[in-house]
């Protein structure tokens, strides 16, 4: 009987079977894989990253092994070679730089430095192999990839120019090519005696078409502009009748149509309210003509025809709904003259107050702040003032916490980081101005005389006390635009429009700041329309 052969691991090893003999159907596949070279194990966890035995000699490292050890003191070997450079993954030709920006290092030889990369392009240049295989599919260069790529990811930046330019009006708009100011009526370079103000009708279903009728036939306003109503003949005929109004209306084409008599009306008729619109109910339609008298009041100021806009209410629910989102007619006016920013302010006869921030909720109000806002806000303000006849006005600029945050205590530094340094840099250019200071107490030594101006950082901040004060007396004045704009302290009055019960008095004083604040005979005009 043979004797039983070893079991494996007495003697007997995997490469002792090809001496034995091919298995059938099995040998020569076998006898390949015995001829090939055992897998590298990998190395122990405590030694993975330690370099090679030949490196460790080269750099003076002592080997632990007893052979190193019989072999005595190691022998400078080769230099150690370079780690191969780890190619990056195949991130697909969506992420692939179209081009690299630092390909003029292989032209002569010189570096340069690369310039700025988008966010989407890779931190390293390509190699030249790559660079060609590049150039075959006809990828945009560079500066054109950056410029696509801009406009993919970041559409806010379309369209965007310099700090210090106006934008381009909207269209429709017609910019002042003329060598005369905006404010200069055509074929003259002086102004007559009484400047001529565009009275916008404002949301027809409101309470807008009974002010505006009553108030344009007031004495006082005679006496001191020449006013021209942009709105609907037939909503305006409406409101006379209801407010028991004698009037004569004047239909022209054009503001500088107008005639300017006694007893008559002038009215530029855009009919684009029907007959039967519902007084107090919201309505799109009369939303979309609110922002079209708007829209010709500037085309008006911007040809020099008219020296001050005032407008009626208007409802902002009905003006989203009409397909125009605007917070307000701050923002509308803005953006129909090219301005990039502007400020609100109330006016009455005891307290005017300026506004940082207007239409934001307080969370996004607050972030909002910074030092540059409140340096250019007490800066219109003053130049406002300063127009009207208040050489060195006395500007209060509040806190946003209580007690101006008590040095810390309240809130988190907003006095300190973002009020603060605006006012000092107004102070720095000569302009009189004090905070920040707590809103309770700003608002008591306004009221009593000890300021001229009130700044408020937010909406209610400064409402509150003006409407406290006197909302039938308070105008609303944009301060900032290259015109003058007025306009009254209440919304549209749903509630009462078409009874005859809106009281006229705010648009009256409206009209009366918007002439006080025009310029006069031979004044030069402020701004230039863009």
């Amino acid at each position: 009987m043979p004797a039983r052969p070893a079991r494996r691991g007495h003697g007997q090893h995997r490469g002792d079977r090809a001496a034995r003999g091919p298995r059938r159907g099995r040998g020569p596949r076998r006898a390949r894989a015995a001829r090939r070279p055992a897998p590298r194990r990998r190395p122990p966890r405590g030694r993975r990253h330690r370099p090679p035995r030949d490196h460790r000699r080269a750099i003076g490292v002592a080997c632990r092994s007893r052979g190193d050890l019989r072999r005595g003191p190691a022998r400078p070997g080769p230099a150690p070679r370079p780690p191969a450079r780890r190619r990056s993954r195949h991130r697909g030709r969506r992420h692939q730089r179209p081009v690299c920006p630092g390909a003029d290092r292989w032209r002569d030889g010189a570096i340069r430095p690369d310039p700025p990369r988008h966010r989407h392009h890779r931190s390293r240049g390509c190699r030249r192999g790559r660079l060609r295989r590049l150039a075959r599919r006809r990828r945009p260069s560079c500066r054109h990839a950056t410029r696509q790529l801009r406009d993919r990811h970041q559409p806010a930046r379309r369209g965007r120019v310099p700090p210090g330019r106006p934008r381009r009006p909207v269209r429709g708009h017609e910019p002042c090519r003329s060598g005369r100011g905006p404010h200069e009526p055509k074929g003259s370079t002086e102004m007559n005696a009484t400047p001529i103000v565009a009275v916008t009708m404002g949301d027809g279903a409101g309470v807008g078409p009974e002010i505006v009728v009553e108030a344009v036939m007031s004495p006082d306003v005679r006496a001191v502009c020449r006013p021209v109503v942009i709105g609907d003949l037939g909503r305006l005929r409406q409101a006379a009748a209801i407010r028991g109004v004698d009037v004569t209306f004047n239909v022209v084409e054009d503001v500088a149509d107008a005639g300017h008599h006694d007893g008559v009306v002038d009215v530029v008729d855009l009919g684009l309210l029907p007959e039967d619109l519902p007084w107090g109910k919201l309505s799109p339609v009369a939303g979309d003509a609110a922002f079209q008298y708007i829209r010709v009041a500037c085309r008006a100021a911007a040809a020099g025809t008219v020296q001050a806009i005032c407008t009626a209410p208007l409802n902002k629910e009905a003006l989203h709904a009409g397909g125009h989102v605007f917070p307000g007619h701050t923002e509308m006016l803005a953006e129909l003259m090219g301005v990039d920013e502007v400020s609100m302010m109330l006016s009455t006869a005891k307290l005017k107050v300026v506004h940082v921030t207007t239409h934001l909720g307080l969370i996004d109000a607050v972030a909002r702040i910074e030092p540059g806002l409140v340096e250019r806000t007490i800066r219109r303000g003053n130049e406002a003032l300063v127009r009207a006849g208040n050489p060195h006005p006395r500007i209060g600029v509040a806190a946003i916490n209580p007690h101006a945050g008590e040095n810390g205590l309240f809130g988190y530094g907003e006095e300190a980081e973002k009020i603060a340094p605006g006012v000092d840099a107004a102070r720095a250019d000569g302009i009189d101005a004090v905070g920040p200071l707590p809103a309770d107490t700003l608002f008591f030594l306004a009221g009593r005389g000890d300021y001229d101006l009130v700044v408020a950082m937010y909406h209610d901040q400064g409402h509150g006390p003006v409407k406290v004060l006197g909302i039938e007396a308070g105008v609303n004045i944009t301060v900032g635009l290259p015109v003058i704009r007025t306009s009254v302290d209440h919304g549209t009055a749903f509630d009462i429009a078409g009874t005859g019960k809106a009281d006229v008095a705010s648009m009256i004083e409206a009209l009366r700041q918007a002439a006080e604040l025009a310029p006069t005979s031979g004044a030069p005009s402020p701004a230039r329309v863009a």
